[in-house]
């Protein structure tokens, strides 16, 4: 797993989801990668969701099995 996968997956679960802004703000992952690294953790068997506000989309951590 990937340094940005690891810290986006970290901050989805202490905070159940992650906002675009929030990965820009806080771990510099413009939105673009960010969607790269959700399809890979997709990818990887976790179900993620996301859901698309006014300016922002948001993704929600639904199931995490270790």
């Amino acid at each position: 797993m990937k340094l940005n996968e690891k810290k986006i997956l970290e901050h989805m679960i202490k905070n159940k989801g992650i906002t675009e802004l929030n990965a820009f703000v806080q771990y510099g992952v413009p939105p673009k990668q960010l969607k790269r690294v959700i399809r890979n953790l997709r990818n990887k068997g976790m179900s993620i969701a996301g859901d698309r506000t006014f300016m922002d989309m948001t993704y929600h951590l639904e199931r995490f099995e270790a």
